[in-house]
């Protein structure tokens, strides 16, 4: 035990020294002696693979089972309880572990038994890591936000985002469940700016990021810039720290939209954050080179993987290019954030934005008419099918949650015509009302 506790205190000295995040000036010796993107990659698997070892990881299951804690000070009891089982377990790689917060919500969180490092890649290095929200001035940062309550409050609107944030009873559990559905995470993965930077515990997702360049609107291309290296941020996990309130390291994972999954989401949230991201990583630089660039660019299928096209694609292009922002996120805004009304207005108005008191941002009739034939073809099914519990009662739970469409307690989640019960006024009534004052609103201002 005392070892454990002399490593976990030479992992926490570690991570507070100061790192060389300064750039680099490389010679063209120095730059031909960096690995390429494809070396790096094999380089940091081999690293995690013997801490994986040393910490007597998923090979020994056993016995970490028989003795509690093993090499990490880990307690992986076969409970839904106990969110060690995320760090140990003998679950495939690519499923979704039901995993308890601190908040005490749950969270379908990427499965990292087999993973101890979180990964960003970058095009090229800088001595900060900020995310884009950082990079803007202070009007584009209003504008941002109130996009993102747009994006959000629409979310919300959703009936499946509505059914994990009012819970669910999973029979034999006596406690109904909540999970915290991450709108944040899912906004800053559908291109909006938010004071979040992206990590992923899937290197190949990382090395897309570093070997390309961002177009917008989910379109990349092959990194033919200035930079000839680029470089891959390295977070070594350490379970007691990385996901608490110092590191501030939080789970995206497994979202009813597929992309966040796909890229097995993490991020690192600036404004809560206690220590700067710079002290929680490693940067390992490597050299740019378009064969191997283009290897990675295949692999991912030019962005495809990481992106697959969903609904949400183009609600969020909608809003994020819209010259207006609705009244109901430009208040949820205001009242956060304890603004004038008045110099908000002007501010908006500057960046060639309105507010359009009588809109709402809501997912249209065709949307959800999909999203109930979808749930018909095994839609929900294919969801549910990469979620692990990780509990003595793994079959029970899980056919519970399988059965969710055909029980009678959630069925206004499933069912069209039930919809009604979780809006409290008919969704035709709704778009017939917003309608109506938009109508009155246009005639209004070309009297």
């Amino acid at each position: 035990m005392n070892a454990f506790f002399n490593e976990f205190a030479q992992q926490f000295e570690e991570m507070w020294t100061n790192r060389n995040m300064e750039v680099p000036n490389l010679s063209d010796a120095e730059l031909s002696e960096l690995p390429n993107i494809i070396q790096l990659i094999s380089f940091l698997q081999h690293e995690e693979s013997m801490i994986l070892h040393r910490d007597r990881g998923w090979e020994n299951y056993k016995f970490l089972q028989n003795t509690p804690g093993g090499g990490l000070g880990l307690h992986p009891f076969p409970s839904i309880h106990s969110s060690d089982r995320v760090y140990v377990n003998n679950i495939e790689d690519d499923k979704f572990i039901v995993n308890r917060l601190n908040s005490g919500r749950f969270c379908f969180k990427p499965n990292l038994s087999r993973h101890r490092f979180l990964f960003r890649g970058q095009n090229q290095h800088y001595p900060q890591i900020v995310s884009s929200f950082e990079r803007k001035t202070a009007d584009e940062k209003l504008l941002s936000n109130i996009q993102v309550d747009d994006f959000i409050l629409m979310l919300r609107t959703h009936p499946l985002f509505m059914l994990f944030e009012h819970g669910i009873h999973f029979p034999p559990m006596k406690r109904p469940f909540f999970f915290e559905m991450n709108y944040y995470g899912l906004a800053q993965h559908y291109n909006f700016n938010t004071g979040l930077v992206d990590f992923t515990s899937d290197i190949y997702a990382a090395a897309f990021f570093a070997t390309t360049t961002n177009k917008g609107d989910d379109k990349y291309e092959i990194y033919n810039g200035k930079s000839k290296y680029g470089v891959i941020y390295v977070h070594k996990i350490i379970p007691q720290i990385t996901f608490s309130k110092l590191c501030s390291f939080r789970t995206i994972g497994h979202q009813i939209y597929p992309r966040t999954g796909a890229q097995h989401g993490f991020f690192y949230q600036e404004e809560e954050a206690r220590m700067p991201v710079e002290k929680c990583v490693i940067p390992y630089f490597f050299r740019h080179d378009s064969k191997c660039s283009e290897i990675i660019f295949n692999m991912m299928k030019q962005g495809e993987s990481l992106f697959p096209m969903d609904d949400l694609s183009s609600y969020s292009n909608d809003i994020r290019h819209s010259n207006s922002v609705t009244g109901l996120a430009f208040c949820n805004n205001l009242y956060t954030n304890q603004d004038d009304m008045r110099i908000n207005m002007r501010r908006l108005k500057e960046l060639g934005v309105k507010v359009d008191w009588h809109n709402r941002r809501v997912f249209t009739i065709d949307t959800l008419n999909q999203y109930y034939e979808n749930i018909i073809n095994g839609w929900w099914e294919e969801f549910c099918n990469k979620i692990a519990f990780v509990d003595k009662d793994e079959k029970v739970l899980m056919e519970s949650l399988l059965s969710l469409p055909r029980n009678p307690y959630y069925s206004q989640y499933f069912n069209p015509k039930e919809l009604d019960r979780l809006h409290y006024i008919s969704i035709q009534e709704r778009d017939k009302a917003l309608g109506n004052r938009r109508f009155k609103e246009y005639q209004r201002r070309n009297k």
